[in-house]
């Protein structure tokens, strides 16, 4: 009787050390399960972050590669049309450095530095720039006043004539005829005078255009030779494969077209 009561009790010890093993091991096996959920969370949100990151760095520096572009492109379309040109590259500089400031946010810290130089360079771009374009503005402004005079002369004359016939179909001998005339002589010689004035300043802003417009190419292909390691290194965050050393190539090739 005493060795069957042992062996039950045996039997049950037994059973609870299996059944607190069970126990020990469902929490174990829950709780690596949890660990192993968590650490894919973890990871699925870093790759989220990564991506969502990658994404905002794709679309800043595309925009920045297009303000880029239409700032030069402006550059070089100034000379057709000073007066409407002028305000277009003021606008076109603000907008790339808006970009520039966005890129200089979101980029790697080597890219960073590489910005920070090449603005170095471009803020001397920008003040040579802006001494060109002010005197190209200056004398393309004087010549749109000067045509506005000649304009107005003309319309003064052509408004006197109009008089001048009306008056002599009433009565050829009137007073007001010889009136009439000197001022439309006075209207036709002042108006002679202004002409001069538009030729020669014709000639001045002719003449600016010529050596002003070799010097903007030479400032806009300095810039360009600048910008190449900021391209390299914004290619280069965003995954595409790039070679500097081509890309300068490139670029000389170029800048000596």
């Amino acid at each position: 009787m005493l060795e069957e009561l042992m062996i039950v009790e045996a039997t049950i010890k037994a059973a609870e050390i299996q059944r607190d093993g069970a126990v020990y091991s469902a929490l174990i096996g829950g709780l690596a399960l949890g660990v192993g959920v968590f650490a894919s969370w973890r990871t699925a949100l870093h790759l989220q972050r990564v991506a969502r990151l990658m994404e905002t760095r794709k679309d800043v520096y595309l925009s920045l590669a297009a303000s880029y572009s239409e700032m030069v492109t402006e550059i070089y379309l100034v000379m057709h049309d000073i007066k409407n040109n002028v305000p277009k590259v003021t606008q076109a500089i603000i907008n790339f450095s808006k970009n520039v400031d966005k890129a200089i946010f979101i980029c790697e810290t080597d890219t960073k530095v590489e910005i920070v130089n090449f603005l170095k360079v471009f803020e001397v771009f920008c003040e040579a720039l802006r001494a060109d374009l002010n005197e190209l503005s200056r004398l393309a402004n004087e010549l749109d006043d000067l045509s506005n005079q000649s304009d107005m002369l003309i319309k003064k004359f052509n408004d006197a004539m109009r008089v001048y016939d009306e008056v002599w179909m009433e009565n050829p001998k009137s007073e007001r005829v010889p009136n009439i005339l000197n001022y439309t002589d006075a209207q036709l010689k002042r108006n002679n005078e202004n002409i001069e004035l538009i030729v020669k300043k014709e000639d001045e802003l002719n003449h600016c255009k010529k050596t002003t417009e070799p010097h903007i190419d030479e400032l806009v292909k300095e810039l360009n030779s600048k910008v190449v390691i900021v391209t390299y290194k914004l290619r280069r965050e965003l995954g595409a494969e790039t070679d500097i050393n081509l890309d300068t190539e490139i670029n000389s090739r170029f800048n000596s077209d």
